[in-house]
Parts: C-alpha cells; structure tokens; sequence
C-alpha cells in the first residue's frame, strides 16, 4: 500500500530456478493483475532511491491526514468516546462506552452523510460491537473535519438515547 493504494503487490525470496516455475505458474493463474502493472511496479521497486523518497512523501503525506483526524476528533467528540493514534496506516479505531452500538451509530451517521466500518464487521464472530474503524486514507483535511464534525453530531444523537438496556443494537443479530 506504500506503493499504488489497491495495488496488491508479493515478494519471493528464493533460488533463481525456484522463482523461475513459480513465475511459470504464476502466468498461468494471472487473469487479474496485467502484465504492465506488474513490470511498472517491478521498475518502480527497483529504483531503490526513487521508491526511498516516494515513501518518505507517502507517510508525511498519510501522517498529515492522520493528525488532522486526530485534532478533528479531539475538537468535536463528546466525553466518553475514546480512539487510537495509529503509528500508520490509513484508519484508526473508535470506541463508543460500554452498550451502545457501532451499528446503531452507523445508521445515524448515514442519515448525517458520514459512513465507517462497524466494529461487528471486523470479528468473525460479530465483536466489538460498540468500536469501529475510521478510515481516513482518502479524504481531504476539510472532508475530514466535515466528517468528524457529522459523526460527532450521529454520536450525541445515540447518546442521547441511553444505552441499550442488553448491550445488543437491537439491529438483527446486531
């Protein structure tokens, strides 16, 4: 991902002979990934210097929208709401107090024009029902304290309602 977002990228280290029939097979099976974007990546990866220096813009560029959903959230999240501060990355999780629900807050923050992951769709077995995940990869700084702003409005609004008496969304098996 610190090359091309969406841009799937392996790496073998191996014998030259082992690389080679892995690269026979590979061809193969490739019907997704074209043959030009596997030798622009494999050009771009092997300038050493250049790759070195589009990281170093890539994380300065990812930590400012880090820090700008980092002062949004600390600007507009009621008291009780807690969040990481992610090392890297494009996303940070948020934890709601205990008994209210990521997919209850979901439905409000569709409503005010705002959208996240909830936490249930994160574990195979429907946990962290009261966390989700925040992604900001994408967005603007301004988009970003737009969004923070509507999701803390979508967060008063559940809030406001109290917790839900079992903890549950009351959402489906949600």
């Amino acid at each position: 991902k610190s090359f091309i977002r969406g841009l799937r990228v392996g790496v073998i280290v191996s014998s030259e002979e082992r690389v080679a029939s892995l690269t026979a097979i590979k061809k193969t099976m490739d019907l997704a990934c074209p043959p030009l974007m596997q030798g622009i990546a494999r050009a771009f990866l092997e300038d050493t210097e250049g790759y070195a220096a589009h990281r170093r813009r890539i994380r300065d560029h990812y930590r400012a929208l880090r820090d700008a959903t980092l002062s949004a959230l600390e600007r507009h999240m009621p008291e009780g709401i807690a969040w990481t501060r992610p090392a890297g990355g494009f996303q940070l999780w948020v934890t709601l107090p205990e008994g209210y629900s990521s997919v209850a807050l979901f439905l409000k923050g569709v409503e005010n024009g705002v959208a996240f992951i909830p936490g249930p769709l994160q574990d195979i077995n429907n946990g962290f029902m009261n966390s989700f995940r925040l992604c900001y990869g994408s967005l603007s700084p301004g988009e970003i304290e737009e969004g923070v702003r509507r999701l803390a409005i979508s967060i008063r609004a559940l809030l406001s309602e109290g917790p839900a008496p079992d903890g549950s969304a009351g959402i489906g098996d949600y």
